[in-house]
């Protein structure tokens, strides 16, 4: 079994995707679906899959589609992938640990830059989602972001 901090290795998966052009959505669903097993088997070093199941979970439909993305998972080293060729027995995959630990992630979150910056003083208007048939807009002021403030807009045959 390997010590893995759930949200640690999600957060690093998610930051590799924009900056890993070759990662298609297909790609992320089937490793969402892989990690999803991987969860479900306690994080053990090494867990069987099935195929069928897999392509469920990750919604795909073509076999061949399932096959060229896990073995590219497998080349770009997001995957260990051990492909079984007897129907009795799943193939094994072992998952690349990215961030294991809450020290790497003080480590990154010190040592990562904010290049842009926002003045205290702007604010954010747009339109709020009207699900309860009353024309609303919001207003999120930046110095405290923490909260929305809705206010009816008096107006609202007018646009924003």
């Amino acid at each position: 079994m390997v010590n893995v901090n759930y949200i640690l290795h999600l957060n690093a998966f998610f930051e590799k995707i924009p900056k890993d052009k070759r990662l298609r959505p297909v790609h992320v669903s089937l490793y969402m679906a892989l990690f999803h097993f991987w969860n479900n088997a306690r994080f053990t070093n090494d867990f069987f899959i099935c195929r069928a199941e897999v392509m469920k979970q990750a919604r795909l439909g073509s076999k061949g589609t399932y096959h060229r993305c896990i073995n590219e998972l497998n080349e770009w080293k997001y995957i260990r992938y051990n492909p079984s060729h007897s129907p009795s027995l799943g193939s094994t995959i072992n998952m690349i640990i990215f961030r294991t630990s809450s020290v790497q992630l003080e480590e990154h979150y010190h040592t990562k830059n904010c290049t842009t910056s926002v003045s205290k003083t702007e604010q954010v208007v747009g339109r709020y989602i009207n699900t309860n048939k009353h024309n609303k807009t919001y207003k999120q002021e930046i110095n405290n972001s923490d909260f929305l403030k809705v206010e009816k807009n008096k107006n609202y045959n007018q646009p924003l």
